[in-house]
């Protein structure tokens, strides 16, 4: 197939699904299958030929890719810049990845920045965190909550420990119920061990075996760990109500 087969056949339908995609990892990962299945001198041909608008992205934050895994740095920055300069959350998630690599993490931050302006939920997630390392909570409980309104369970995960880590029990449980509802198996364990601690044995296994019935392993040495508390409050029991049988007796 040659280039221009390749612009009337699937380019519009590319920069359509490209544009449609609500979250910079979905965009990478369409970049990367369009990679694995046309040559590179397919794609660079169609890019370059292709005018950057906000209604099309794709070609330059496709260059910016190929720029980066040939390790052409600047041109990569340069590609993404004019795809970030059209309203490209993706490449301004690239842009920071660039950053942050380099070391350079105050450079990463309104890149990261403008990417979660731009709606990308992932990148709120990855604020998020740079905002707790820095000391900032409540510019971290901001990012991670416009998140989990975008449904994404690791910053209703997130939220839990934040919570937790501030004393907040009920906030905590309450995100991290959230979370395991959504499927995460790491919040289904969270939520579960709140439950084992305020000893509310039979939702904790519930949750726990869940967590295990998607192939979680920790939650598992979870159930485990259950077990063994039972037999031993089991093996506790039996002995208190034999004292109890002798002080009777005697």
């Amino acid at each position: 197939m040659h280039a221009s087969q390749f612009h009337d056949v699937v380019a519009e339908a590319a920069v359509a699904e490209y544009q449609a995609a609500q979250n910079s990892w979905a965009r990478s990962q369409f970049i990367e299958d369009m990679i694995a299945l046309y040559p590179t001198s397919q794609l660079t041909e169609w890019a370059l030929a292709t005018p950057v608008s906000p209604a099309n992205t794709l070609a330059a934050s496709l260059l910016g890719d190929l720029a980066e895994r040939a390790a052409n740095i600047a041109e990569a920055r340069s590609w993404f810049t004019k795809a970030a300069e059209n309203g490209d959350f993706y490449a301004y998630a690239s842009l920071a990845s660039i950053e942050i690599g380099n070391g350079q993490i105050g450079a990463a931050i309104p890149l990261l920045q403008s990417a979660a302006e731009l709606g990308d939920p992932e990148t709120m997630v990855c604020l998020g965190a740079y905002y707790v390392e820095d000391g900032k909570p409540e510019f971290a409980k901001k990012w991670w909550r416009k998140a989990a309104d975008a449904d994404v369970s690791k910053a209703m995960v997130y939220l839990g420990l934040l919570a937790e880590e501030l004393a907040d029990l009920a906030e905590a449980r309450k995100w991290l119920r959230k979370a395991a509802i959504a499927g995460n198996v790491l919040g289904m364990n969270l939520l579960g061990n709140m439950l084992f601690d305020a000893g509310e044995i039979t939702e904790a296994r519930q949750w726990y075996q869940r967590a295990a019935n998607l192939g979680d392993l920790n939650a598992l040495f979870n159930i485990e760990d259950i077990e063994e508390s039972l037999r031993t409050e089991g093996v506790t029991q039996i002995l208190s109500n034999q004292g109890t049988a002798l002080d009777v007796a005697a």
